[in-house]
């Protein structure tokens, strides 16, 4: 699943829609942190994958490594390949996803 519907030199913006406590706050913060060519990414609370990224142009990395495992270092490595700036926001709103049940256990305690 590519961005390919995303006009050339254009952002793109991806969270995933499993993020209960997201807030619009989140996204501008997101939004701001990414370079003017370059990404930024929100990691899970496990710091494994990624919940949302931030693209500058959306082509600027290629198809985003979403739902492979240790997605965040695949990202990693493919900004370091192409020489693209990352910028990694913690932030809560976009830490917590529900991908098994422990996570809606966490979410509701």
């Amino acid at each position: 699943a590519g961005l390919a519907a995303v006009p050339d030199g254009a952002p793109a913006l991806v969270v995933l829609g499993d993020l209960p406590a997201v807030t619009p706050r989140d996204v501008e913060l997101l939004m701001a942190a990414c370079p003017a060519r370059g990404a930024a990414v929100a990691p899970d609370r496990h710091g494994l994958g990624m919940n949302a990224l931030a693209l500058r142009p959306a082509s600027v990395l290629g198809p985003p490594p979403f739902g492979n495992p240790d997605s965040l270092d695949r990202l990693r490595r493919a900004a370091h390949a192409a020489s693209v700036p990352l910028v990694r926001v913690d932030r809560p709103g976009l830490a917590v996803d529900v991908d098994v049940p422990d996570d809606l256990v966490f979410v509701v305690a």
